[in-house]
Parts: structure tokens; C-alpha cells; sequence
């Protein structure tokens, strides 16, 4: 039960948190490579790459969690009947129900209880390659010649 009541809130949250992530850690990456000998100040050059470093740090970690829960919930809930089963045996039936009807622990990405798909490894790999992805067509999109001229 509460599980369900907040998966829906939790999954929009993944779902800004990602979308918004991948925009800033595109458009940072761009900034470092573009902006790199623009006659910049050193410190003020450097808040793009700490920044873009930052950002993708605390997107992997929240990421890693994320598709952590999904995978250990499985191997608990597991553990967890075989443990039951083997304390009680037969003899308290109903505990050993509820936990064979228990499902895992899931934590989806979406809209307003849309989910739109199950965090896990691949969705890592995914995401961070959308980011490259959004990096190098940001960088085919603007000259370099755009920059240069005042």
C-alpha cells in the first residue's frame, strides 16, 4: 500500500530529475568544449567543467539506487520467504500467503502515474549515452565561427 500510494510521485521526480539532467549535462558539456579558448577568465571558465562533473555525478548516484532497489528487492523478498518457509514451515500458513503474494519493490520513471519505464543498468547506459549523444549535436548545430564574432 505504500508502496503504491507514492510510486506515482517518486516517478514523475525520476522523470524531471532526468529530463532536466540530461538538458544541463548536454548544455554544460557543450559550454566546456565551446568555450574553451574563448579568451575566457580561468575561474570563470571552470564553473562548466566542476559543474557538468557534478551534475553527472549526482544523476549516476540517484541512477545506481535507483536501479539498486529494483534489483535487491527481488533477491530480499527471495530470502525472505525461503527464511519464513524454513522457520515456520507449516505451521503459520497466512505469513507464508502475504509474502508469496508480496511483489517486489519497483521504481519506474513517468508522468502523473504513467510509467514510462523500469529503472535499471540499461537505463543508465542509455541515458548517459543520450547525453553524448545531445552533446555532439550540440556542437555539429553552432559553428565555431558563431562564437567568435562581436
Amino acid at each position: 500500500m505504500l508502496n503504491t500510494s507514492a510510486a506515482g510521485h517518486l516517478a514523475t521526480m525520476i522523470f524531471v530529475l532526468m529530463a532536466v539532467g540530461l538538458q544541463l549535462s548536454a548544455r554544460l558539456n557543450f559550454a566546456t568544449i565551446r568555450l574553451l579558448d574563448y579568451g575566457m577568465n580561468p575561474l570563470y571558465y571552470a564553473i562548466f567543467p566542476w559543474f557538468a562533473l557534478l551534475t553527472m555525478l549526482a544523476l549516476k548516484v540517484v541512477l545506481h539506487v535507483a536501479a539498486g532497489v529494483n534489483t535487491k528487492s527481488d533477491e530480499f523478498l527471495v530470502l525472505w520467504k525461503h527464511g519464513t518457509a524454513q522457520r515456520y514451515g507449516k505451521k503459520n500458513n497466512y505469513i507464508l500467503r502475504i509474502l508469496k503474494a508480496m511483489p517486489a519493490i519497483r521504481i519506474y520513471a513517468g508522468l502523473h502515474d504513467t510509467h514510462c519505464f523500469k529503472l535499471d543498468k540499461t537505463v543508465i547506459r542509455t541515458f548517459v549515452s543520450s547525453i553524448i549523444d545531445w552533446t555532439i549535436t550540440l556542437l555539429m548545430t553552432f559553428h565555431v565561427d558563431e562564437f567568435y564574432t562581436a
